[in-house]
């Protein structure tokens, strides 16, 4: 069982997901110890940092299922293990799970009603999904579309309230910061 019992980590593609993990990982004293979700092109690339999410990585979610196939052929190209579990709200060959989840709000607030609706973890942390002009990880462009999607999670966002922390940008302002005691560690050797 999972030392962060009932929240997922869920990571997003904004620059700023490297900053966001290593605090998120400072303030536990530890690498991240549960369930991982990744949204989009976060499941193999490198960043401008030239660094990886190369360990496990249990759910990979987009609204944009066309390109999975492709980013699934550059994670085996990079010698990274495969992902079973692939979940769209668009119905794909290549997407073993289809679920309509949030949507109108990117690929991150996606990602995260996957974890919260069709995976039924209580809690929820981002990296890497601000929603702000934070640039992409993988592009030097400013995210100039972020105010369309940030209407997504404003329609929905006393259904997040409460269940979904992040670590950075508006969307922790408006949701909150992650603690210890809200993520639900549980010291190591405990008796369950």
């Amino acid at each position: 069982m999972s030392r962060a019992r009932g929240t997922a980590l869920v990571l997003g593609g904004g620059q700023c997901v490297w900053d966001d993990i290593d605090a998120l990982e400072a303030l536990m004293g530890e690498p991240w110890p549960g369930v991982v979700l990744v949204c989009n092109d976060m499941g193999y690339k490198e960043g401008h940092s030239g660094r990886r999410w190369d360990r496990p990585i249990h759910h990979w979610c987009t609204l944009h299922a066309e390109k999975l196939q492709g980013w699934q052929n550059q994670r085996r190209n990079a010698g990274l293990p495969k992902i079973e579990e692939t979940w769209s709200s668009v119905r794909r060959t290549v997407v073993k799970n289809h679920f309509q989840g949030i949507t109108g709000g990117s690929s991150g607030l996606y990602t995260v009603s996957v974890a919260l609706f069709a995976l039924g973890y209580p809690r929820v942390v981002t990296c890497g999904i601000p929603m702000d002009a934070t640039k992409n990880t993988f592009s030097a462009r400013d995210w100039t579309s972020f105010k369309r999607y940030k209407l997504g999670w404003e329609r929905d966002i006393n259904r997040l309230k409460g269940r979904v922390r992040s670590m950075s940008g508006w969307t922790a302002q408006v949701l909150g910061r992650p603690t210890v005691d809200w993520i639900g560690i549980v010291p190591p050797f405990a008796k369950y």
